[in-house]
Formats: C-alpha cells, sequence, structure tokens
C-alpha cells in the first residue's frame, strides 16, 4: 500500500498534534491559517466564539489580540478547552 506525500504530512501532523496534546480545534484553525491567512483564522475564531454564545469579554480579548496582530497561538491560548470543545 502506498501513502501520498500529503497523506504522510497529515499523518505526521496528527501524530505531532497527540504528543503535544493539542486540541484538534487549534488544528483545525492552523489548517486556516496554512491555506490563508492568520487573520482568517482569527475571524473564523470570532465567528465561532459568536457562534457559541462565549462571554462578551473573551470576544472582546479576542478582537483586541486580532487588532494588534497577536499570532495565531495567542488567539487560541485565551480560548478555554471548555468553549474549544463546543466549537469542534
Amino acid at each position: 500500500m502506498k501513502i501520498t506525500r500529503r497523506q504522510l504530512r497529515r499523518i505526521i501532523k496528527e501524530e505531532k498534534r497527540k504528543l503535544l496534546n493539542e486540541h484538534a480545534y487549534d488544528a483545525a484553525k492552523e489548517e486556516t491559517a496554512h491555506y490563508g491567512t492568520e487573520t482568517d483564522a482569527i475571524w473564523e475564531i470570532l465567528g465561532d466564539l459568536e457562534d457559541i454564545g462565549a462571554p462578551p469579554a473573551l470576544i472582546a480579548t479576542v478582537k483586541e489580540a486580532e487588532q494588534y496582530e497577536e499570532d495565531l497561538s495567542y488567539v487560541l491560548s485565551l480560548i478555554p478547552v471548555e468553549l474549544k470543545d463546543k466549537m469542534i
């Protein structure tokens, strides 16, 4: 059985995520940033937060981070795991 380079990259990425205990939501947004921009991923995060009715203070904090051009990993670190579980 042969696997493509793309499949191998995805397998490596998934295993790396497991080793680092990275949340699946984080991985999905990093993939969005990979194919688009970090700003695209952050706007998706804002939409997801609004969809689940996240606290307004958290939404404001994420908007502020985007305004100050913080990186995606910082923005993802602001979101509690309980909320990430709802956004998957």
